[in-house]
């Protein structure tokens, strides 16, 4: 930690920070945005966490619902500074990281005995679809970069531990998400098939995120350039439930700007048919006798 100056800190200085380097002002300016898309959102609440099993607290927790779609984001905010941007580095998705789960959700089968023989919630399998298609940049790397004022000639400091904490409680975060997800919809007496999705995102201010591309043998595509989205390729499991086998993967990370999580709300999350809730996966599963 730099050595703090030992003059008395005035109402100056504390609007300075808020006005400029205060994650939690970041974070309500994220939040009144999502509530005025219409998401219903919850805000710095506890969960535990599930590999640790110590207390975090979330940033944001949004959930929308339309029709036969519920889509729950897990949102953690960063408020990234000028002088320390975010800088990802990303490669060409390859067929494998093509993919993303939603879930399915519709009455249990039940056989003799009463024995479930097919859960109420069951997972779906998006390949190559318009949210996540191969051959597009998938990050796989994620680093502060700044200058040192020490010296005459500042030497570069990076730094990789903020962000990668607050997408790890994003990850987190995500599992509570998952097992509210597969129980959407208990109360719509329909009897129709509806579906559910969880995206975990990590949003900083616009201007804050860059991008550098490589190409199949490592060599640098360009110079970086300025995104509102970049997706990380994470590939990591949830059960369904505690007492499920069935299991959920979240195959990546949303990394946004302020702006990029707008586009991405308008895009995927208000109109989820036909990304989130893939076409093609819902068509071969009713091809199958899946739905």
């Amino acid at each position: 930690m730099a050595k703090l100056r030992t003059a008395g800190i005035g109402i100056l200085d504390l609007k300075d920070y808020l006005s400029t380097a205060s994650d939690f002002s970041f974070e309500m300016r994220v939040l009144k945005a999502l509530r005025q898309k219409r998401l219903s959102c919850e805000h710095g609440g506890h969960y535990e966490d599930p590999v640790t099993g110590k207390s975090r607290e979330f940033d944001i927790r949004a959930r929308f619902h339309s029709g036969s779609g519920y889509v729950r984001l897990a949102v953690e905010c960063k408020n990234v500074r000028e002088h320390f941007p975010l800088l990802v580095s990303s490669v060409r998705r390859i067929p494998a990281e093509a993919f993303h789960d939603f879930i399915l959700l519709k009455e249990p089968k039940i056989g003799v005995g009463g024995q479930v023989l097919h859960p109420r919630a069951q997972r779906l399998r998006a390949l190559n679809s318009d949210l996540y298609p191969r051959g597009v940049g998938v990050v796989k790397s994620t680093v502060q970069v700044g200058r040192s004022t020490e010296g005459k000639e500042p030497s570069l400091i990076t730094n990789d531990a903020e962000i990668y904490d607050k997408w790890g409680q994003a990850l987190a975060s995500a599992q509570d998400l998952v097992i509210a997800a597969a129980l959407e919809g208990t109360e719509d007496q329909s009897g129709l098939p509806s579906f559910a999705a969880v995206v975990p995102m990590v949003v900083v201010p616009n201007g804050r995120l860059w991008e550098v591309t490589y190409d199949d043998d490592g060599e640098q595509l360009g110079d970086p350039v300025q995104v509102e989205r970049a997706s990380c390729y994470v590939a990591k499991d949830y059960r369904l439930s505690s007492a499920s086998t069935e299991i959920l993967s979240i195959s990546h990370l949303e990394i946004v700007t302020f702006d990029g999580l707008l586009r991405f709300v308008d895009q995927f999350v208000l109109d989820f048919e036909g990304g989130l809730f893939d076409d093609h996966a819902i068509s071969k599963a009713r091809r199958t006798g899946v739905i």
